[in-house]
């Protein structure tokens, strides 16, 4: 029982160290988000004001022509952009 416990405790250091040398590695990448609370490590908001877009491309497979889709392409991308710059569209 005693060599099972010391070999679960090897195993849990083990990847503390792992996950430790992980952290150290990626450094230069993580350091800018400490440096700049305004950085997002993430693109969550990227993602969501993509969302209409992809809920319009269903849509713009009924537009009738080509035209239309790129015309209501261009309508969703104004009003995007409006919102991502805080305007209410």
């Amino acid at each position: 029982m005693l060599c099972h416990t010391k070999i679960q405790h090897a195993k849990i250091i083990n990847f503390f160290f792992n996950f430790v040398k992980l952290g150290l590695g990626q450094w230069p990448r993580i350091k800018p988000y400490l440096n700049d609370a305004r950085l997002r490590p993430d693109n969550n908001l990227a993602e969501n004001a993509i969302r209409p877009f992809v809920i319009g491309r269903k849509n713009w497979l009924f537009s009738g022509s080509p035209g239309g889709a790129r015309a209501s392409a261009c309508l969703y991308s104004l009003i995007e952009t409006a919102k991502a710059n805080g305007l209410e569209p």
